[in-house]
């Protein structure tokens, strides 16, 4: 099994059928910094404050990814 960390760690999280389900807070992105910087010279918060799980590979893979929207009520207000 490969070694996995956390930035921003998901206080909502859990696993389905070996799925991992990772909620995001409302208000929360994550994107890669393409230069945006604030007037502190470092990437706005606003743009790297969502849940993020990642390893480092090397060489080709494959990556398979279901995305779903959830509006109110979500699955954490069951």
């Amino acid at each position: 099994m490969m070694d996995f960390s956390w930035l921003n760690e998901s206080e909502l999280k859990r696993e389905e059928e070996g799925k991992l389900v990772i909620f995001a807070p409302a208000g929360t992105d994550f994107f890669c910094n393409n230069g945006t910087v604030s007037e502190e010279g470092i990437t706005p918060e606003s743009l790297h404050n969502a849940p993020y799980y990642y390893t480092e590979i090397e060489g080709d893979f494959v990556l398979t990814v279901n995305c779903l929207l959830y509006t109110s009520p979500s699955p954490r207000d069951a």
